[in-house]
Parts: C-alpha cells; sequence; structure tokens
C-alpha cells in the first residue's frame, strides 16, 4: 500500500466531522498554491456575464436543462 492510500485509509477511518475538518484542511491547503490574480480575473468574467445577461446577449438555460445537460456529459464520459 502507497502512503496515499494508507493516509486515505486512516482518514475514511475517522468519524465525519473529522473527516470533514481534514478535507477542509486540505482544501485550504490547495488555495496557498494558486494563481494570486485569480480573484480579479474571476471578478471580471462575473462582470462581463452579468453585462451580457443585462444586455440580452446571453445563452442561458433553466436549472432544469442545465442538470440534464451535465447528466448527459456525465453519461457521454463513461461511454
Amino acid at each position: 500500500m502507497t502512503t496515499t492510500e494508507a493516509v486515505l485509509a486512516d482518514a475514511l477511518a475517522l468519524p465525519t466531522e473529522e473527516r470533514a475538518r481534514l478535507a477542509s484542511r486540505l482544501l485550504d491547503s490547495l488555495d496557498e498554491q494558486r494563481d494570486p490574480d485569480a480573484d480579479a480575473l474571476w471578478g471580471a468574467e462575473i462582470a462581463r456575464r452579468v453585462q451580457q445577461v443585462h444586455a440580452g446577449t446571453a445563452v442561458t438555460l433553466s436549472a432544469e436543462e442545465s442538470v440534464r445537460q451535465a447528466y448527459a456529459h456525465l453519461a457521454a464520459r463513461r461511454g
């Protein structure tokens, strides 16, 4: 068993609350490595998309259609 597999096995044996705390800390550690410009870039992208919605140039989907497309995409990936 590799070190990663051993750590995973130990982590999965933890109580739910401890697993959640561990998962949160692991995710936080990934944020430390992200692009420092990411927040500004996402902010600009969000502003651009909002402007498209207000201008009526955005293609929007209902929640139901969005979920349907997501499931279809996943099914296609499974083959």
